[in-house]
């Protein structure tokens, strides 16, 4: 497991003993395609890191007949999810299912607190890859945005 791990951008520069901790005592689950991980809306706190397959990230858009889900990203190997809940605890921005047949590790939100509290250096690696990665994704996200605006006008 901590092979796999070592793969994730994530974990990046983490040393032996923390990417001990998290393969030892994060969750790997399996997922069908079209299993639904998260659901917007519910509470919880932990980070979902893609080992395996694809899931599709979906939003629900407020139509006055029925509620409409778009898919926003698709994620693949390495890639996460959770994030924002994990932030702010607040519920879920997002409904996540596999895309594919997927299999998921999930990270406790005190998984991540002990390391920090253990080893701030390990904590502070964690923090800013997170903070790269996430800026990544803005910057993808901020892009998608303005060509779906140049295709409508």
């Amino acid at each position: 497991m901590r092979d796999l791990l070592k793969k994730v951008a994530l974990f990046k520069g983490l040393n032996k003993r923390v990417m001990d901790s998290i393969a030892t005592n994060a969750e790997v689950i399996e997922y069908s395609a079209d299993a639904t991980i998260i659901e917007e809306g519910s509470k919880g706190t932990e980070i979902y890191v893609v080992l395996s397959g694809t899931v599709k990230v979906l939003v629900n858009i407020e139509e006055p007949e029925e509620p409409l889900k778009i898919e926003v990203f698709e994620m693949k190997r390495g890639d996460f999810f959770g994030e924002f809940s994990f932030f702010t605890n607040r519920p879920r921005s997002a409904t996540v299912k596999a895309g594919t047949d997927a299999q998921i590790i999930t990270i406790t939100k005190k998984q991540i607190e002990d390391i920090v509290e253990s080893d701030c250096c390990e904590g502070m690696k964690f923090y800013k890859n997170i903070s790269k990665l996430l800026t990544t994704r803005i910057i993808s996200s901020d892009k998608k945005v303005k060509k779906w605006f140049k295709n409508i006008i």
